[in-house]
């Protein structure tokens, strides 16, 4: 019985592979202007930052 349960788990599905893109797409916190607005915007300035990103 032990031995049955344990072939199971080890046939179950590998996750599918991670996407490359903004993996929440549906987000504003995110990419919610292009590089040129921010580029061309004088009054821009940033007044948040994510701590220890990428940690």
């Amino acid at each position: 019985m032990l031995l049955d349960s344990v072939r199971t788990r080890s046939l179950e599905p590998t996750p599918p592979p991670r996407e490359e893109h903004d993996p929440w797409p549906s987000s504003d916190r995110y990419n919610w202007a292009s590089h040129a607005w921010y580029v061309n915007n004088n009054e821009f300035s940033w007044t948040h930052s994510l701590y220890r990103i990428g940690a």
